[in-house]
């Protein structure tokens, strides 16, 4: 995957397929996100679900509709995330692997994104595991396509939950069928970015579905909606997949730039399979 991804990625810079300037000339630095905002919530040094954090509140209220108990579970200090492989948590060996094949690799945190953008210098950014962000960080990783940027999503849900950061606080927004407005929190259908990803990413979150060869569990990827200006690079094969979805590794040109989406993540064990539209 490391391979096929810089092949791509240097495709993209070399053959100008988005054509993003800096001040100067061509950006054509590559750069991947530290997503802390998504280990953040994942965190937990015994292997699992940390007490006390988001995903400690979705399964403790799986069954209610409205909360006002345990809200400060839904604010966490983004510290946390340092203890999971630095921050990386899940991406850890994919940064490993960028950097082994891109020694200048720039590495941004979703806090540097969130306040700052994207640099121009950067032609090629990538994103891991990068489900949770902020409303200031989506559009920034909106605009740098728009301008010309190549952007390289490496896994099945990305950019799927809404949270506000501020002053080293993560704050939980919307998503995992639950809203939180600060007061209490409540079921919700909203999945807040699906729409706009449809447009500029071309694909949106599917859910959980069996991988096609069978029999190695499950995994997460995202389903190709938008096919305009869209070039499939290779389709998966689902058991029992409706014949409305489709599921593919493909680019897609959005205004000056690209989305390069390779969104599968591998296979994964659930003791549960969740309904369609809804991530765990």
């Amino acid at each position: 995957m490391i391979l096929i991804l810089f092949a791509v990625a240097a495709f993209l810079v070399n053959y100008n397929i988005g054509s993003r300037t800096s001040t100067t000339s061509i950006a054509n630095e590559v750069a991947m996100i530290k997503p802390v905002f998504t280990t953040t919530p994942y965190f937990d040094s015994s292997g699992n679900t940390q007490p006390g954090g988001f995903y400690s509140f979705y399964g403790k209220y799986e069954n209610q509709t409205y909360v006002t108990t345990d809200l400060n579970w839904l604010r966490l200090n983004v510290s946390r995330a340092s203890l999971s492989n630095f921050g990386w948590g899940t991406d850890y060996n994919l940064y490993l692997g960028e950097l082994a094949n891109h020694s200048e690799l720039q590495v941004i945190t979703d806090m540097e994104a969130d306040a700052n953008g994207i640099p121009s210098s950067v032609g090629t950014l990538i994103l891991g595991h990068e489900e949770y962000v902020t409303q200031r960080e989506y559009l920034h990783f909106k605009q740098f396509v728009a301008s010309g940027g190549n952007l390289v999503l490496m896994y099945g849900d990305e950019l799927e939950v809404l949270v506000n950061y501020s002053s080293g606080i993560e704050t939980f927004v919307v998503g995992h069928g639950w809203a939180f407005n600060g007061l209490a929190a409540s079921k919700s259908n909203s999945r807040y970015f699906e729409q706009d990803n449809e447009n500029w990413v071309a694909s949106s979150y599917y859910g959980i579905s069996p991988l096609e060869n069978g029999g190695l569990g499950y995994a997460e990827f995202n389903a190709l909606i938008n096919r305009t200006d869209t070039t499939i690079l290779q389709l998966w094969q689902v058991p029992n997949l409706p014949p409305d979805i489709t599921l593919a590794y493909y680019i897609h040109h959005y205004q000056a730039g690209v989305v390069t989406c390779f969104c599968r993540n591998w296979p994964v064990t659930r003791t549960t399979i969740h309904k369609t539209g809804t991530a765990y």
